[in-house]
């Protein structure tokens, strides 16, 4: 889907603590994932991340809620800043 539409940036899927989700998603192509898992696991799929040169995080980075009120108003510094919403 992505790639249909010609999207570059960065792109990860949060797959929770389910380390399954996350194996399948390196095997789809995904470039990026986040998992929560225990170390033994979290250590055995950021090898097979790091051979297929998926970026593997253990926490989901901040976000914009765009359901939340004025969250409209903030997206423009959101984009333009360092992910506080906060332009720099």
């Amino acid at each position: 889907m992505l790639e249909q539409a010609d999207y570059d940036g960065p792109a990860l899927l949060d797959c929770g603590n389910a380390p399954g989700r996350a194996l399948e998603a390196i095997r789809l192509g995904l470039k990026g994932i986040v998992l929560a898992a225990e170390p033994l696991i979290l250590g055995r799929l950021a090898a097979i991340a790091a051979e297929s040169g998926v970026l593997l995080l253990e926490a989901a980075p901040p976000a914009l809620d765009l359901a939340r009120m004025n969250a409209l108003r903030r997206l423009p510094a959101w984009l333009a800043g360092d992910g506080t919403g906060h332009p720099v």
